[in-house]
């Protein structure tokens, strides 16, 4: 069963993936970039997961939504770690 808040994250997640591929260029200003906003499409990966779980193959995808929470978060993790401790050389 589908709640209409699962629902609500995943068209605000559509929208920001459409937003960060129609300013690709510009997100690339970003230190670190390419790690945060794979943080962002493994959580929105998330986000399709447990919708389609209230559809078919509840319980794999309800496993794969949390290891995607927990992948996710690691990167967030990882993108915040060499932001505020990577050399300067390292954040272009």
């Amino acid at each position: 069963m589908i709640q209409g808040n699962e629902f609500v994250m995943l068209v605000i997640g559509v929208a920001v993936f459409s937003f960060s591929l129609a300013y690709k260029d510009e997100m690339k200003r970003i230190p670190q970039g390419t790690t945060l906003r794979l943080a962002f499409y493994v959580f929105l990966f998330g986000w399709v997961a447990t919708i389609a779980e209230g559809f078919f193959w509840g319980t794999a995808l309800n496993y794969m939504e949390h290891l995607c929470y927990v992948c996710s978060s690691l990167l967030l993790v990882a993108w915040c770690w060499k932001v505020s401790f990577g050399s300067k050389a390292e954040s272009k």
